[in-house]
């Protein structure tokens, strides 16, 4: 496992502790860490990193982090989405897949459920390039 070193990861999270923990997770796997705490924040993140992956809360304080790849359809480019939330509901699995979320994690999230799905998501999206 070795993704590019290069790659910037979005993490959206408005949990300080669990985005710090999340941070660190990220970066030792090589990958530069770009954090948002709130949908607005991560469009301007967005738009200006083009994050090669996003690492995305669905319960944020100003918007379902939904918004956030709807934004991204918008403008024709979504990087593989990996979502890490407190909801684990029927609803939300649906929309996972109706927006190709790569992963699904349930906080919790355990360091090596993250690291496998970031791995997965990136190498994924280098052999489709």
């Amino acid at each position: 496992m070795s993704p590019e070193l290069s790659q910037t990861v979005l993490l959206v999270e408005d949990n300080d502790d669990i985005a710090e923990i999340e941070q660190r997770i990220l970066q030792k796997l090589g990958l530069t860490v770009r954090r948002a705490g709130t949908v607005r924040e991560a469009i301007a993140l967005y738009n200006e990193e083009k994050p090669s992956l996003i690492v995305l809360d669905l319960n944020l304080p100003d918007v379902a982090g939904w918004q956030l790849i709807e934004y991204a359809r918008q403008k024709g480019r979504v990087p593989p989405v990996i979502v890490a939330s407190a909801q684990d509901d029927l609803l939300n699995r649906v929309n996972s897949s109706l927006y190709d979320v790569k992963a699904y994690l349930v906080k919790p999230i355990n360091r090596q459920q993250l690291i496998e799905a970031v791995t997965a998501a990136l190498q994924t999206e280098v052999a489709r390039r």
